[in-house]
């Protein structure tokens, strides 16, 4: 919905009821500096599990020399979004009229029971931050490829670590390459957006394509984690091998009626407390 002069955006949901586009302005910017963030220490892992294994031999790093780095990278995103939140906001008459002049077909009755617009100018604290998420994911994609390459050399050439180790690092490389390609999802917006202007498809509620893919970005980054983490994966197969819903079922205290007695034995779980067992 943006324009060259203005940056335009809706807030739906529960933000919508607060009556306050500050707050929801302030909130679409924590949300945008967490995606900043997200890159951020997607690259932080990649150069830290470099340190770790090219510089074995100096041992792990201090635990306030990492909290240092971590404030150092994070700052200059905390004040370029900090900056964005507090941006003076359209109202009233103001609004409307930017509405009717970039937007003539948008019904801003019709659509102020379902959301709220956040209207702002394109300053330089706007251009800033939507450029600094944009200029952050090529560099940090970058990196994570650079240290992936490097960081298998290494583990090539390593005698002394077991096969098991070696695959564990592997694995949790791929995790953080998956994961620093997800912002790249940013593009299907993008290229919804261009065709849409160009009027190749014609599609509703294109306003909601980047939060929804933010939503899913959140999503993905610790699905990722669990699944690329050997441990963890592991865990979550044992876990999902020796679920047993009858057992569950029982252990709940839902158990129906109607099941055989050899069926009750087989799935009678010791370890839940008896009034919760199945009865036999």
């Amino acid at each position: 919905m943006s324009t060259p002069r203005y940056y335009l955006s809706a807030a739906g949901g529960v933000c919508r009821h607060w009556d306050s586009p500050s707050i929801c302005f302030a909130l679409n910017a924590i949300q945008l500096a967490g995606t900043a963030h997200y890159a951020v220490m997607i690259a932080f892992c990649s150069c830290y599990r470099y340190y770790v294994i090219a510089g074995s031999h100096h041992g792990e790093p201090k635990r306030m020399n990492i909290l240092f780095i971590l404030f150092a990278i994070h700052l200059p995103t905390l004040i370029v979004y900090a900056n964005f939140a507090f941006s003076p906001l359209l109202e009233g008459p103001e609004m409307e009229q930017v509405m009717n002049e970039s937007h003539p077909e948008y019904d801003i009755s019709m659509h102020s029971d379902q959301e709220m617009l956040l209207v702002t100018r394109y300053g330089l604290s706007v251009r800033l931050a939507l450029y600094w998420l944009e200029g952050l994911i090529i560099p940090v994609v970058i990196v994570v490829i650079i240290g992936a390459i490097r960081i298998n050399r290494i583990l090539a050439s390593i005698d002394h670590m077991s096969a098991n180790s070696k695959r564990r690092h592997t694995q949790i490389l791929k995790g953080i390459l998956w994961q620093a390609t997800l912002p790249g999802l940013y593009a299907i917006g993008l290229i919804v957006y261009v065709a849409t202007k160009r009027k190749l498809i014609n599609t509703d509620g294109i306003e909601y394509i980047t939060i929804m893919i933010g939503s899913l970005i959140t999503v993905l980054g610790p699905i990722f984690t669990l699944y690329f983490t050997l441990p963890y994966r592991n865990e979550l197969k044992r876990y999902a091998i020796s679920f047993n819903p009858v057992s569950y079922l029982a252990c709940s205290g839902f158990y129906q009626v109607g099941f055989t007695k050899e069926t009750c034995r087989m799935y009678r779980a010791p370890s839940c407390p008896r009034k919760h067992q199945l009865r036999c």
